[in-house]
């Protein structure tokens, strides 16, 4: 129904010259992330926006996004990471798309379809959020002029209220019965005569709206008919339950194929049927990504026959035998469908999906009671036969890969692309054989002993050599056990090696399996190969200080949060203040890593420096929310030394950097609290006066003058500052009479601050100052932008500005 009403939009759009834009995000809960979460949906309808009004682009240049947007920039500059791994704030999100709707013309008419919000894998909050922020951009657009329509699709959960719009519950709309109509006249073809007729009467009204019950009905009619079974359609119909679970229910216990003629067939044949249900139903499940058809082919043969694996010959097995096969093994539950640029096997409905994970694994007798209550369990019992299929598959007697195979070679893509089409399971098989094994792993209950197992067998060189063969760029292979199972987080098969792995094992030469683990955030991995409790004596075996994976452990574990780790590389000589190639210590990655106060505090406890590398204190000044978070951090960091006069990496300092996003709090704090008794932590306070220049000749105070008069309190923290602490440099004090303090007065004077002008007089500034260009003085000036106002409020404002002036002996001449 959404595709239908979307695909009319798009032709109405045609028609219409360019006036029309419609932006659609289908909700798919069994693919990639971005198809599946709220901050897929916004970053897709965003590109997709921008991708037909390029100049909308400009919605990235706004001052509020700078700093989130500097962040992503550099992190999908960094080659260690891909786009996909790149973090987008929702709220970031939300802000630029509401930005971009709000610069399009009023001329233009932009429609947005966001279908299936029940297969959307965030919580039901998040999804009512988004549906409040649809309605909060929808009045902003009613407000403005602008013409936004908006038409979001949902099952009955999770529950969605709109509090401005049009709700269509589609089972109640009176067409909807003669839709459900239409299309059993349309499929159901079992004849005309007045018998079919009742049938298909029958079928309208059992179905009580439910479409999708109708679809799978229809279908199983069908087959009886197809069969030659006219006789028994009628009783056929009456057996069908009319509850959608029942009737998944029923298709589950059929003993006979539908399709394939015969009552119920012999005992073998149905249990190769049930076998070849649960293969399917596991692999669409629990696969680690949606499988393309062929893939799913072979995945299922791996584990039904294995014996007979063999290179492809679409001759032999086409692709028309495996979307037969596919059908029969799913018994109609699964086909194949559109998912980005590829085409993947799903179920054909959500509905089916969740059957399955609440009821279905039972009823096909695949797990016990037990094992299905127990969500670890169930996930351990299914993933095994998942890596018993990749097993099989992998060390089928093929060579995969020919001898002149050049990995690195510019023929390698051309290779890699053959070796796919002779082996469409072999990358995926690869690539997650361990996943699946570490998952089956993890609970005694289903391998007795995991390293017989899983690892036993394994030919590691060879393994690894496949595996990297796959990868883009092409992977450096290694042969050492303990490092490939580190960097791929296996936590569970690590413990299950036998003899336990040493703490020193080596993937290369110079690095080390922990260091693998912790510069990937694999804690657990980490923990696996350097077990706390009794690690004291294998650890002194470690270079603690190495740098490995171009990060020294400390500073891994420092960022990524563990503080048991970090506490025991401390305590075996870890060198606290060791840069990561000349830039880092392990103290910024603790404050990069998020809010580990506690990690911060044991560093700083060990003597971390925070005046060394990348600036702690900019971090935090450029990233932390909210304000009690910040400003708690710079506190411990400022009390620890942190220098404020200037921020490594940029010509800003820390009273710069408050002073222009006019965060009062945070100058108190550095101009009071930390410049008591001569302690300034670094303050520059001839910086803060204006007699130095930081940016682009921008002083602190000049730049808060400049942002407008609502940072008015701001300059007046930083003049007080000034005031409070000037006999810290000359003896004579700050010196207000040069240009400096006139361009701070004269900037006050233009914001119309009565009460920061106040505040410069009063500190010194010379109000007699003139101008040697134009003769003018901070009076003439004021005088001059009073009489220039034409509305009385701001007159008065000027006028207030200019009797300051005047108090404080002001000559205009």
């Amino acid at each position: 129904m959404m595709k239908f009403a979307y695909e009319r939009e798009v032709q109405n759009q045609s028609q219409l010259s360019g006036t029309k834009m419609v932006l659609p995000f289908f909700f798919n809960g069994r693919g990639h992330a971005l198809e599946r979460t709220v901050v897929g949906m916004y970053r897709t309808l965003l590109y997709r926006l921008l991708e037909i009004e390029r100049s909308l682009l400009l919605v990235f240049d706004e001052r509020e996004h700078k700093r989130q947007l500097d962040k992503i920039n550099s992190d999908l500059l960094d080659p260690k990471r891909g786009s996909r791994d790149v973090e987008w704030p929702r709220r970031l999100l939300q802000a630029i798309l509401r930005g971009a709707i709000s610069r399009l013309d009023k001329d233009r008419t932009l429609f947005l379809f966001v279908d299936a919000l029940d297969e959307c894998a965030d919580t039901e909050d998040e999804v009512a959020e988004m549906v409040e922020y649809f309605e909060e951009i929808g009045g902003d657009a009613v407000a403005a002029g602008k013409q936004l329509r908006i038409c979001i699709s949902s099952r009955h959960y999770p529950q969605i209220d709109i509090e401005y719009g049009i709700t269509l519950v589609l089972e109640n709309e009176v067409g909807h019965d003669d839709d459900i109509a239409a299309y059993i006249q349309h499929k159901l073809r079992i004849g005309s005569g007045k018998p079919a007729q009742e049938i298909k009467e029958q079928v309208k009204t059992k179905a009580r709206g439910i479409f999708m019950w109708v679809v799978l009905v229809v279908n199983i009619l069908k087959a009886q008919y197809r069969r030659g079974r006219i006789f028994d359609l009628k009783n056929r119909l009456d057996a069908l339950p009319s509850e959608l679970t029942e009737l998944f229910r029923d298709i589950l216990h059929r003993e006979g194929n539908d399709d394939d003629g015969g009552g119920g067939g012999s005992t073998d044949t149905r249990a190769e049927r049930t076998r070849d249900l649960q293969l399917c139903v596991l692999w669409i499940l629990f696969a680690a990504r949606p499988l393309t058809l062929a893939e799913y082919y072979f995945a299922v043969v791996s584990g039904l026959e294995p014996t007979q694996l063999t290179a492809w010959d679409p001759e032999e097995v086409t692709s028309e035998d495996m979307g037969r096969f596919l059908l029969s093994s799913s018994k109609g539950l699964a086909e194949v469908i559109e998912s980005g640029e590829t085409h993947t096997v799903q179920f054909i409905h959500q509905s089916v999906r969740e059957y399955f994970l609440t009821y279905g694994l039972y009823e096909l007798q695949w797990l016990s009671d037990a094992h299905a209550r127990d969500e670890q369990t169930r996930a351990t019992v299914c993933h095994l036969q998942l890596w018993q299929c990749c097993h099989a598959y992998v060390t089928m007697e093929d060579d995969f890969f020919p001898d002149s195979f050049d990995v690195k070679g510019d023929n390698r893509t051309k290779q890699i692309a053959s070796v796919k089409a002779r082996y469409p399971f072999l990358e995926y098989a690869t690539q997650s054989l361990l996943q699946h094994a570490e998952v089956a792993a993890s609970s005694i209950t289903a391998v007795a002993d995991p390293y017989d197992q899983f690892l036993a067998w394994m030919p590691w060189k060879e393994f690894t050599e496949q595996y990297s063969w796959f990868r883009d760029p092409p992977a450096r292979w290694v042969s050492d056990i303990f490092y490939f199972l580190a960097a791929h987080n296996c936590p569970n098969l690590i413990k299950a090696v036998k003899p336990p792995p040493p703490a020193w094992a080596k993937g290369r030469p110079d690095d080390y399996a922990i260091f693998a683990a912790l510069a990937e955030g694999h804690v657990g991995a980490a923990v696996a190969l350097l077990p706390i409790e009794d690690s004291d004596e294998e650890i002194v075996e470690v270079d603690i200080n190495a740098v490995g994976q171009s990060q020294p452990p400390l500073c891994c574990a420092a960022g990524r949060g563990n503080i048991e780790l970090v506490r025991l590389f401390l305590e075996k000589g870890a060198d606290v203040n060791r840069l990561q190639q000349g830039k880092a210590t392990a103290l910024y990655w603790a404050v990069r890593g998020g809010h580990h106060r506690d990690i911060v505090d044991l560093l700083l406890q060990n003597g971390a420096d925070p005046s060394l590398g990348l600036s702690c204190l900019r971090w935090v000044l450029e990233h932390y929310e909210p304000e009690a978070s910040r400003m708690a951090m710079v506190k411990v960091l400022l009390e620890a030394g942190a220098p404020m006069h200037a921020l490594p990496a940029s010509s800003e300092s820390a009273l710069y950097f408050a002073a222009e996003r006019n965060d009062v709090p945070l100058l108190k704090m550095m101009l009071q609290d930390y410049a008591l008794g001569g302690r300034f932590y670094g303050i520059n306070i001839f910086a803060a006066a204006g007699r130095v220049y930081e940016v682009d000749k921008w002083t602190p105070l000049l730049i808060a003058l400049e942002s407008g008069s609502g940072h008015g309190e701001a300059a007046r923290v930083v003049i007080h500052g000034m005031r409070r602490y000037r006999h810290c440099y000359t003896p004579s004090g700050i010196n207000w009479e040069g240009k400096e303090g006139a361009m701070a007065l004269y900037t006050a004077i233009e914001n119309g601050d009565k009460e920061t002008v106040e505040c410069l007089c009063s500190a010194g500034v010379d109000v007699d100052w003139r101008d040697e260009n134009d003769g003018s003085t901070p009076l003439s000036y004021a005088m001059e932008l009073a009489a220039e106002e034409e509305v009385d409020q701001e007159r008065d404002g000027r006028e207030g500005v200019v009797n300051v002036l005047v108090g404080y002996a002001a000559i205009d001449v």
